[in-house]
């Protein structure tokens, strides 16, 4: 995949990701990252990470992205990187194709952080 010569052009917000044929315009190992501006209970969060069985759990295609913070041990609806409407929620993300989930060791969030009105992530890696 040439990054330089890569296609943007699409409009990212009208993907689902959870589908393989829109996951497949994207590098196959590919990191996503950055304040998303939608909780773990969202339609858009179902978009990236896959819808949540009946079973439990989220169906996730082969080529699907992952969330790393849930990845690494946490439950989705913990961590706290902002606020809206006054409540303190988990809007900012690192999802990871399921090829690299794998790879996550441990991921969590700076609480004590200032300079912004979202709180850092940081995710490790073992490649």
């Amino acid at each position: 995949f040439d990054l330089l010569q890569a296609d943007f052009s699409a409009d990212v917000s009208k993907m689902d990701f959870s589908k393989q044929s829109d996951a497949s315009t994207l590098p196959r190992e590919s990191i996503l990252l950055g304040d998303f501006n939608f909780t773990p209970d969202s339609v858009e969060y179902s978009r990236i990470v896959g819808p949540i069985s009946d079973y439990g759990g989220r169906v996730v295609s082969s080529e699907g992205f992952v969330d790393a913070w849930v990845t690494a041990g946490n439950r989705s609806m913990s961590g706290v990187t902002a606020e809206r409407g006054g409540k303190a929620v988990r809007m900012d993300y690192c999802f990871v194709r399921q090829t690299l989930s794998d790879k996550i060791r441990s991921a969590r969030i700076d609480s004590q952080a200032d300079g912004s009105d979202h709180k850092p992530m940081s995710v490790v890696f073992n490649f």
